[in-house]
């Protein structure tokens, strides 16, 4: 049983494998945090994907029950609108 066993973390600024939001978020996955990944843009999303996958796809490898291993990734949606 992890540190972070049944709690939920949201990770912005997850840009590449060389980012310190990249290593959180393995150290919270490791812990046994669900995982929601937000990122900004198309261009962030393309590297985001994949990183999120191997994340899922190394706690699925740890745990017995694979809905362990669901998290979400969401765009952040940063632009304001005018009702």
């Amino acid at each position: 049983m992890g540190l972070l066993e049944g709690k939920n973390a949201l990770i912005f600024g997850l840009a590449n494998e060389r980012s310190i939001a990249w290593g959180i978020t393995q150290a919270f996955k490791r812990e046994g945090a669900n995982l929601g990944i937000s990122y900004a843009g198309e261009m962030l999303e393309k590297r985001v994907k994949p990183l999120a996958a191997r994340v899922e796809a190394e706690a699925t490898k740890r745990s017995s029950r694979a809905t362990e291993a669901a998290s979400l990734l969401e765009p952040c949606r940063t632009s304001e609108r005018s009702v």
